[in-house]
């Protein structure tokens, strides 16, 4: 199985879609929540790269941007809770 799972019925734009409105999803947190910025550090993604060639390093650093976030934000009981459950084959 690819390390990268990308369902084949998602078309390229519609996931380089999804993957702005994540990181504008998490930049827009940092900012409100967190009086942080960090456009420096996201504008580096280059998510139509990131789809296109399955970039793992990229994605790597989203995941870790978002749990970032997770254990930042107030609900981080429940968000946390609901990884542990998520199936690691998907």
């Amino acid at each position: 199985m690819d390390m990268l799972y990308w369902p084949k019925s998602k078309k390229s734009r519609d996931a380089c879609q999804n993957f702005k409105n994540i990181i504008s999803g998490l930049e827009s947190f940092c900012q409100e929540k967190l009086d942080a910025i960090i456009n420096s550090q996201t504008s580096q993604y280059e998510v139509e790269s990131l789809v296109a060639n399955k970039d793992l390093s990229q994605l790597i650093e989203i995941v870790e941007l978002a749990m970032g976030v997770v254990v930042s934000c107030e609900d981080k009981e429940e968000y946390i809770s609901r990884i542990i459950e998520l199936d690691p084959r998907t």
